[in-house]
This record gives C-alpha cells, sequence and structure tokens, in this order.
C-alpha cells in the first residue's frame, strides 16, 4: 500500500493539472462579450492606423493565471464592455515572436501588464497586476477623456 501511494499521487496532481488547464479559455479564444482583439502585434497596428482610436494591449501569457481570470471575467465585464468600441484592442501572448517586438518596446516585465495607448499610438498610461473591472473601466474613461478618438 505505501509504494502505491505516491503513484496514486502524481495521477490525483496530473488530474488536476488537466482539469485547470482544460477549464480555462485558451490562448487565442475569448470569451462571449470580450472586445475583438488583434492577438499580433502587426496585427494590432494595422488596425491602430485603420481606425485611429485610442488604443489598449494587454500583454498576458497561457500560464498567467491573473491573465486567464481577466480575460475570463473582466474584459466582458459589464463596466468594461461599454468600452469596447472605442478603443482597439490587442490580446498579446509574450511568448510569441510575433510580439516580441510589442515586448520590448513596451517593457513588459511582469503580467498581466495593460498599456494603454492615445489615438496616436503614445503610451499615456499603464496598470500591471490583476485588476478588477471598475479599475479597468475608470482608467479606460480617463484615457477616452485626455485623449478623444478621431482620424490621425
Amino acid at each position: 500500500m505505501q509504494s502505491a501511494l505516491p503513484a496514486l499521487l502524481a495521477r490525483m496532481f496530473c488530474c488536476f493539472l488537466m482539469t485547470g488547464l482544460t477549464s480555462s479559455v485558451r490562448a487565442g479564444e475569448f470569451p462571449a462579450g470580450s472586445p475583438r482583439f488583434a492577438t499580433t502585434y502587426q496585427d494590432f497596428l494595422a488596425e491602430q492606423k485603420r481606425t485611429g482610436k485610442p488604443s489598449v494591449i494587454v500583454f498576458s501569457a497561457p500560464w498567467c493565471s491573473s491573465c486567464q481570470a481577466m480575460k475570463r471575467k473582466i474584459y466582458p465585464a459589464g463596466p468594461v464592455k461599454r468600452y469596447h468600441d472605442q478603443f482597439v484592442w490587442a490580446y498579446l501572448n509574450v511568448e510569441d515572436p510575433a510580439n516580441f517586438e510589442a515586448n520590448k518596446k513596451y517593457q513588459t516585465a511582469g503580467l498581466p501588464h495593460l498599456e494603454f495607448l492615445n489615438a496616436k499610438g503614445q503610451s499615456v498610461a499603464r496598470l500591471l497586476g490583476k485588476k478588477d473591472a471598475k479599475t479597468l473601466a475608470a482608467q479606460l474613461s480617463a484615457i477616452l477623456a485626455k485623449t478623444p478618438a478621431g482620424p490621425r
């Protein structure tokens, strides 16, 4: 019985990990009600240039539990939802080589990292760490108050 215990614990641990990994939203998938996210830096830049709107870049990783929690609960939440169409949104995986340029430019050191850009593409604010919907909505409102959307 004693020699079977480590094997049992190992199987239980694997089941726990698999349950956690499969219940979360996958890296390129977003829950219903999320903003329309660009998932590569180049796609984001093209959309930003096309629309001339202020922007939100979310730096994330599949292994970041706070990032995944915000993805599931904060971005689709009511207080944030009202700002979806007023910004260009990017959700960039820091491990994707397509996003390394953005990681370097915005000096991504901790996750989640939210970078806010005005309509000219200049960084105007940053939030680091897990935030609630009211905090994010307040930041989005402040950005709009300073940098109204419009063509460049």
